[in-house]
C-alpha cells in the first residue's frame, strides 16, 4: 500500500530507492481445511448420533462454510497473482535489472517509471491494488474463518460439560 499510495503522487529519484529495496510480496496462502474426521462422520451416519440437533447443525455449517471459504481464498489469491504478473513487465523489469546489475544500473533507462501516463506505471497500479484487495479480502475471511472456529469449538466444549 505505501507504494501505490507513492504511486498517485509520482515516483521521483528518491522513491526509486524505496521502491527498489522494498520487496514486493504477494503474502498470499490458500486455505486448506482438513475435514477427514467430518467426512468420516458423514460417510459413516456418526454425525446423526450426536445426540443433539444443534451440534450436527453447527458441525456441518462449520464445514460448509470452510468449503465456501477455500473457494473464495482462491479466487482472492488468483486476483494476487494476477497483480504480480501484471507488474513484471514494467517495473518487476526495473527490479530484476537493478539487483542483478546494480553497479550499471540508470533509472533514466526505464522512462516508464517517471511516466503515470504510461501503460506499465498504469499497471503497476493496478496490479499493487489487485495484489492489496486479494490480501485484504483473505485477510478479511481468514479472520472470519478464526472466529467460526473459536465458536464451533465453544459449542462442543459446551456439549462435553453438558454430557460429563
Amino acid at each position: 500500500d505505501t507504494l501505490l499510495n507513492l504511486s498517485y503522487h509520482g515516483f521521483n529519484k528518491e522513491h526509486s530507492e524505496i521502491f527498489l529495496n522494498k520487496k514486493i510480496n504477494s503474502g498470499n496462502s490458500l486455505l486448506n481445511v482438513r475435514d477427514n474426521t467430518y467426512q468420516e462422520m458423514l460417510n459413516t451416519g456418526k454425525i446423526y448420533t450426536l445426540k443433539s440437533d444443534s451440534l450436527t447443525k453447527a458441525i456441518t455449517f462449520y464445514y460448509k462454510m470452510c468449503q465456501r471459504e477455500e473457494s473464495y481464498n482462491r479466487t482472492n489469491s488468483e486476483h494476487v497473482y494476477d497483480g504480480l504478473d501484471r507488474i513484471k513487465d514494467g517495473f518487476g523489469k526495473i527490479k530484476l535489472d537493478y539487483h542483478l546489475n546494480s553497479h550499471d544500473f540508470d533509472l533514466n533507462d526505464y522512462p516508464f517509471f517517471f511516466d503515470q501516463t504510461s501503460k506499465q506505471y498504469k499497471d503497476f497500479q493496478i496490479g499493487l491494488y489487485d495484489m492489496l484487495e486479494g490480501q485484504r479480502n483473505n485477510m478479511d475471511k481468514m479472520l472470519m474463518v478464526i472466529e467460526q472456529t473459536d465458536s464451533l469449538q465453544n459449542i462442543i466444549k459446551g456439549h462435553l460439560k453438558f454430557n460429563d
